[in-house]
């Protein structure tokens, strides 16, 4: 399917993708690929490659709409990944040929005892953040019913925790890091 824009942006909205190309200015990065517009990032989204796809091209898919696939259910189920071997690789010796760790990896946070004991120390607790499952992303937090259903954003903390901070049920809470707060 083609998500085109309903209507032009009104007053100072910006799509996310604009936002994010004026975050990677501003931090001074200069990738080639974080600066393409919509329309470039839409048209390499579209694979031409894929037999699935064969035949067809951005422009018809703006234009209809929609384009049906005639795909298998379960593509990788037999195999057929684009790798050298045609499966799903843990090991990779492409990236091995690169000089690259040809094993996936594990990056601990900065403020765990794998990634600064002195951070792990200062802030002791994890926080995780999962999505909102009503809203996508900020997408949709205008829509009352939505809204209704999701409820104010709370704090879930082991109560062992809690009590050890004197936290109670209901009472607001700040979080922090030395990255930010909320």
């Amino acid at each position: 399917m083609a998500n085109l824009p309903a209507i032009e942006p009104v007053g100072g909205t910006l799509p996310n993708t604009e936002i994010f190309r004026g975050i990677a200015r501003a931090m001074g990065l200069t990738e080639p690929a974080l600066f393409e517009s919509d329309e470039q990032l839409a048209s390499k989204a579209f694979r031409w490659s894929d037999s699935a796809l064969e035949g067809q091209s951005w422009d018809a898919l703006k234009t209809s709409g929609w384009i049906g696939l005639d795909i298998l259910e379960a593509p990788l189920a037999e195999g057929g990944f684009r790798t050298p071997s045609g499966k799903c690789e843990f090991y990779s010796e492409r990236l091995k040929c690169e000089g690259l760790d040809p094993l996936p990896d594990y990056l601990p946070p900065y403020e765990s005892v794998n990634g600064s004991p002195e951070l792990a120390a200062r802030y002791p607790l994890a926080v995780i953040l999962p999505p909102a499952r009503n809203f996508l992303n900020s997408s949709f937090v205008n829509v009352e019913s939505l809204c209704s259903t999701e409820g104010q954003p709370h704090f879930d903390i082991h109560p062992a925790d809690a009590e050890a901070r004197g936290i109670k049920n209901g009472m607001i809470v700040g979080i922090f890091n030395g990255r930010g707060s909320m």
